[in-house]
């Protein structure tokens, strides 16, 4: 599973649009990619940044959809972003706890077999961030992204469990970008009936 690339998670909420077409411009660049599918991933939890981040890229693109279709772009689009939707055809994926779990242990596989590697062009396109300080970003939260246990109020019940990498007012945005890549890479490639024109 490689790497190539992280936009800057904390930007400002107008520029995220064109940080993200500025991401797949240059993920473009990258020999074998100018013509391959995007697959588009957002987060999408209470506050509806799945919705937000999907409406910033149409309009960063200037292309006006129907909400329903899966794809960002038309068919005729030389664009070829596909939107990933939950089964309720809510735009992005809910990260609840369950998945969080499935995240987590399906990465922790990838690592123990020596599957993760990083692209030698692993780029980072927000103006101010480089290379090496993402890259230690993502090693800082690799190391804090835990199962965090809080007691039962029910003597019946066992502990709650929440996965998160937020403990000390930390960040947890980059480890949850690169478990949603592995964990829906596969749904996307399961879910022939919804993506399978993509395959």
């Amino acid at each position: 599973m490689p790497g190539s690339g992280f936009t800057d998670a904390h930007a400002e909420p107008e520029s995220q649009g064109q940080l993200l077409v500025d991401h797949i411009g240059r993920l473009r660049q990258i020999p074998g990619m100018r013509d391959a599918v995007i697959i588009f991933i957002p987060e999408s939890n209470l506050a509806f940044e799945g919705i937000h981040q999907a409406n910033l890229l149409r309009k960063a693109y200037h292309e006006q959809i129907d909400p329903p279709q899966n794809t960002i772009m038309d068919d005729r689009s030389s664009h070829r972003i596909v939107l990933m939707k939950e089964d309720d055809n809510r735009i992005g994926v809910r990260t609840n706890a369950d998945l969080k779990k499935g995240m987590k242990l399906a990465l922790e596989e990838m690592f123990k077999a020596r599957r993760v590697r990083i692209h030698s062009r692993f780029m980072v396109v927000h103006e101010g961030s480089n290379r090496e300080e993402i890259l230690q970003q993502l090693r800082d939260e690799l190391d804090n992204y835990s199962a965090i246990y809080t007691p039962s109020k029910n003597l019946y019940e066992g502990p709650k469990v929440r996965f998160s990498g937020k403990l000390g007012f930390g960040y947890d945005d980059l480890v949850i970008c690169l478990q949603l890549n592995l964990i829906m890479k596969r749904r996307f490639f399961q879910a022939s009936d919804r993506y399978g024109k993509w395959h």
